[in-house]
């Protein structure tokens, strides 16, 4: 049973790893958006979000798997 957690906890920790390098490259792309935009005219930011998130139907990656099988 402690096995089975802690492996539960090693895949969470990854998750969150992978979740933090996603934020950080959308927010480093985010900032070069926003120095290249005019003033008063819309960054469109959340266009740029990728489509995991936009809800088509793919994993998000904000979302974590918590069973092996890969299974939200």
């Amino acid at each position: 049973m402690a096995e089975s957690k802690l492996e539960q906890v090693k895949e969470q920790i990854q998750n969150l790893v992978e979740m933090q390098n996603q934020l950080e490259a959308m927010l480093k792309h985010w900032n070069v958006k926003l120095a290249r935009t005019r003033r008063g005219q819309p960054a469109r930011l959340l266009e740029d979000l990728p489509a995991a998130v936009k809800g088509n139907g793919l994993r998000s990656p904000f979302t974590m798997r918590t069973r092996k099988e890969g299974r939200p």
